[in-house]
């Protein structure tokens, strides 16, 4: 009982963490810069730029670049045990941190984890003991 309730605790779900970034400042204002660097890109004929722009899995309908966080969770997800390696930078400024992410699977929703490398053998114990 005491390891569901640490995963609980720990744990986010996906839905809610998405709100929780794109309600944020830090992220609409790159969200602003993104969307400024690509329609320039377009606006010189970059091809790789008109096509993120029309893609609505990256950006919204009016053209804004919103990220697509499924694939940031799957990217991070890259950094989720010791001696893993990944060449993004996001998984290298993960482990320069000394953090691991990882997600997992509960009653059919998605939970996020994101917790310092030293506690990975007890997130593992608990994870176990969990059955998760």
């Amino acid at each position: 009982m005491a390891a569901r309730r640490l995963l609980s605790r720990i744990g986010v779900l996906r839905t809610i963490l998405d709100k929780a970034i794109r309600s944020d400042e830090q992220f609409r204002e790159h969200c602003a810069v993104r969307t400024r660097r690509l329609k320039a890109l377009a606006a010189t004929g970059s091809m790789r730029a008109a096509r993120i722009l029309q893609n609505r899995g990256i950006c919204n309908s009016s053209g804004r670049w919103i990220g697509d966080i499924d694939e940031a969770v799957s990217i991070l997800r890259g950094n989720r045990a010791p001696g893993q390696r990944g060449a993004r930078k996001n998984t290298k400024i993960l482990r320069n941190a000394k953090l691991f992410f990882t997600t997992t699977i509960r009653g059919g929703k998605r939970i996020c984890y994101l917790y310092p490398a030293k506690f990975f053998a007890l997130f593992q114990r608990a994870r176990s003991l969990a059955q998760e």
